[in-house]
């Protein structure tokens, strides 16, 4: 099975002139990417493969163009054999930063149906 990722985010930004905004949707264009793009804000999601991570090398040739942007893409990879990964990415001063969120499981806990005399909740 191949890497799959999930990509998903909103961002907002300062308007783009026409220069910038024919740029931005140039880069867009070629990358066959479906992405929601106006002259102040950038809707993506995508779920597939990203061979070579393509989908961030985009949206690093966007940042410059963008500046600095609200809000955040988040990515899931689903690596077989891998611990769950969250990966946050935003665009600040014209750059496209990553910040990576591990999840952390708690012990386990039981769940009963309604009426068990047991507590729910009660650790395995």
């Amino acid at each position: 099975m191949s890497d799959l990722y999930e990509y998903d985010g909103y961002l907002t930004f300062s308007s783009l002139n026409d220069k910038q905004s024919e740029q931005a949707h140039a880069i867009l264009r070629n990358s066959g990417l479906k992405v929601q793009l106006t002259s102040n804000s950038l809707e993506l999601q995508y779920q597939g493969r990203d061979t070579g991570r393509w989908l961030l090398q985009l949206l690093a040739e966007l940042a410059p163009l963008i500046h600095t942007a609200s809000g955040e893409i988040t990515c899931l990879p689903n690596i077989e054999g891998a611990d769950p990964v969250y990966e946050f990415y935003e665009i600040r001063e014209g750059k496209l930063y990553l910040q990576e969120g591990r999840i952390v499981r708690g012990p386990k806990r039981v769940i009963v149906p309604p009426g068990d005399a047991r507590a729910i909740g009660e650790d395995v």
